[in-house]
């Protein structure tokens, strides 16, 4: 999970490595049409944090998944 803040370049940036049609929670600052330019430009789906009522629902049972093993990497080699 990546969190950021505003629409500036960071976020920008965050939403552009993101796979089209990935879930955005929550909601930004400032203006409605801003935050919602930003998500959706690269085909990503945002909703505001107060209408994910069902997300304790989804992730029932998330504790019997066998997850894949993920590899790590040095964040200083990130340009």
């Amino acid at each position: 999970m990546f969190t950021a803040y505003g629409d500036g370049e960071p976020a920008r940036l965050a939403m552009a490595w993101l796979e089209p049609l990935s879930p955005v929670l929550g909601w930004n600052c400032g203006d409605e049409f801003a935050n919602t330019d930003l998500s959706t430009r690269d085909g990503d789906i945002q909703t505001a944090a107060d209408w994910c009522l069902n997300l304790p629902v989804l992730m029932a049972g998330t504790g019997k998944l066998n997850l894949p093993t993920l590899t790590s990497f040095d964040p200083r080699t990130i340009d």
